[in-house]
């Protein structure tokens, strides 16, 4: 066969005019659960120029269950990943387990944030780390963030359900022991009304106390004379929000119902001691008399336990006991008060230590995002130098790079486009700050080497489905929401790429809801659009296609609506609309080929047609 003069690969100045993205930065990921060389190779003999291997195991696990792990791979394993994609021009980068999700190390479990979750999911970074090292020339490392907790009724525009922006849960945190506090924002905190003139609290026509319901509302309205109260209070410099006043002044009044029963108890103990000391000077005045006139004595007991109450009722039994023998219920009677006095300590002494306990505990009050997110950095920038000296040691060609990526709205905190930016940024501080400090390197170059080893992959599919928690206008039809929130989400797209924040994309569709990894093109995620922005950004990284059941038709599918071709074989221009002819009758002619590059019975066309 003789092929046109004008034959050009997709790498050819004409084919990048002509189309809109070059495909040898388009890619695929390997189906994560199974063995990565093995996928590798099939990814390689299915005409693939990008390939991202990734695990879904941590700890020690089992290949034989589809739990894969970077540590399964020995050394010459890993040099024949390095070598095969060397030798077949292929660009590798690398998806850590998904087990390991979040580094600001919170416990679903337990409720609060623990650095030995945190210390475990940087094992596993570092374990992808180190087999990027070996089997890459460097590019992403790519993790699931989901940090902590976050409604997803706090995003303006935003509800799973109508009025829950009323009705959700304000989360803080305690920040020496890392305990989650979570509040619901429509919750009233009762306070005594009181008279304007004296301060006393007005009286209700029952005879109790008048009260009112503070709501959120009454928070933010007063904001900042309840700060200066608390301020002088708990001696609390920084400016608390709304959301902190409110679980403050909650804590507050478990603070007081705390303090007023350890006083209540602090005072039952002082009169049971006073009763009791007063009863054992009798004892010892009656012992006394014992000795000089036990008669005497004997009445005088009588007297005074009638005095102190020690009697049992006349006419029992143990009455007549008590007439013979009265210091043996004046002595019982003792014993009474003395463990009253140890219980009544016990209890003051117990509530005595709740109440510095509040006092510890509202002081160390932050907000979720402040303590959380310092967490998270520290973790991530850790693992940034861990890659920026496995990078050095083996020198590799480009910068091996932690790339955290944007989960689904339901995961918490990095799933947003703003969250993604902000652990971005907080991380790079946190890793130009460690350089400076620990390496002793100068600013401007730990500055430098932050923002190339800590970058963001955006994942477009995973972005998407926030849809279905974007709220239509009154009278909107859907087509306006659906166009209205795709708006919305290329202006957060393009917020990140302004600031330089992605540096790895993933591309999967879905219709909004979750994240089904549909074909690219076929569900309703603005992949076009997306791609097309992130083109004309300057954007130079890879674009990974993970695909769903479709396997490798879903990169097929992303060639197509990007009009991404391979190779051209003929006169007229074509593009992966004519490859596929399996939907709709289409049967467009062939533009690429697969097998040896030989003439034999093995190199077909896609339609089954020989070459000879």
């Amino acid at each position: 066969m003789k092929l046109n003069s004008d034959y050009f690969n997709a790498m050819d100045k004409e084919s990048t005019e002509l189309y809109k993205l070059n495909p040898k930065v388009l890619g695929i990921s390997t189906p994560p659960f199974k063995e990565q060389l093995e996928s590798l190779r099939a990814r390689i003999f299915q005409g693939v120029s990008a390939i991202e291997l990734g695990f879904v195991g941590a700890g020690k696990s089992s290949l034989g269950q589809g739990s894969t792990t970077p540590e399964m791979y020995g050394k010459d394993q890993r040099e024949a990943i390095r070598q095969l994609a060397k030798v077949n021009d292929v660009t590798l980068t690398t998806h850590a387990t998904v087990a390991a999700q979040g580094f600001a190390g919170f416990d679903a479990q337990s409720g609060k944030f623990s650095d030995g979750v945190r210390a475990n999911n940087l094992i596993e970074i570092e374990r992808a780390i180190d087999f990027a090292a070996e089997t890459t020339n460097g590019g992403p490392v790519v993790m699931h963030t989901g940090e902590f907790p976050v409604p997803i009724a706090e995003r303006p525009g935003f509800e799973t359900y109508k009025g829950e922006e009323k009705e959700r849960t304000i989360y803080l945190v305690n920040k020496e022991d890392g305990k989650i506090i979570g509040l619901p924002k429509d919750i009233k905190i009762p306070e005594v009304e009181r008279d304007e003139k004296t301060g006393l609290p007005k009286v209700n026509p029952d005879g109790g106390y008048s009260y009112t319901q503070r709501d959120y509302q009454y928070y933010v309205e007063n904001q900042d004379r309840l700060n200066e109260e608390f301020k002088k209070e708990f001696k609390i410099e920084r400016k608390l929000t709304p959301e902190e006043l409110l679980v403050y002044d909650f804590n507050k009044k478990k603070l007081e119902q705390t303090r007023y029963e350890h006083l209540r108890l602090v005072n039952q103990a002082e009169d049971a001691r006073k009763q009791y000391d007063f009863v054992n000077s009798i004892k010892e005045s009656l012992e006394k008399q014992q000795k000089e006139n036990p008669e005497y004595a004997n009445i005088n007991a009588i007297k005074w336990a009638e005095e102190i109450r020690a009697t049992p009722p006349k006419g029992s039994k143990e009455y007549s006991e008590f007439l013979e023998n009265p210091m043996k219920f004046i002595n019982r009677h003792l014993n009474e008060f003395k463990n009253q006095v140890k219980y009544y300590e016990e209890g003051a002494i117990s509530y005595g230590k709740n109440e510095e306990e509040l006092k510890k505990d509202v002081k160390n009050i932050t907000t979720i995002k402040d303590f959380a997110l310092e967490k998270t950095a520290d973790t991530l920038a850790t693992a940034a130098i861990y890659a920026y000296d496995k990078e050095r040691t083996y020198k590799l060609e480009k910068p091996l790079f932690i790339a955290p990526e944007n989960l689904f709205p339901e995961q918490g905190f990095g799933a947003h486009p703003a969250d993604l930016k902000d652990i971005i940024l907080k991380t790079r501080e946190a890793m130009t700050k460690k350089l400076i400090e620990e390496r002793k390197i100068n600013p401007e170059e730990a500055n430098k080497i932050a923002s190339d080893h800590v970058k963001a992959t955006f994942d477009i599919g995973h972005a998407y489905t926030w849809r279905k928690f974007f709220q239509a206008k009154p009278g909107e039809s859907m087509e306006e929401t659906d166009k209205r929130f795709k708006d919305y989400l290329m202006g957060e797209i393009k917020k990140l790429s302004d600031e330089g924040i992605i540096g790895h994309v993933h591309l999967a569709d879905n219709f909004g809801y979750y994240d089904e990894h549909v074909t690219p093109g076929m569900g309703k995620a603005p992949i076009p659009e997306f791609v097309e922005h992130m083109k004309e950004s300057g954007f130079k990284g890879l674009m990974i296609t993970e695909p769903g059941a479709q396997d490798i038709q879903a990169l097929l599918g992303t060639w197509r609506v990007l009009n991404s071709p391979v190779y051209r074989i003929d006169l007229t221009s074509r593009s992966w609309t004519d490859i596929e002819g399996s939907y709709f009758g289409r049967t467009g002619n062939p533009s690429y080929v697969v097998g040896d590059y030989a003439p034999s019975e093995e190199w077909t066309l896609w339609s089954g047609s020989k070459l000879e």
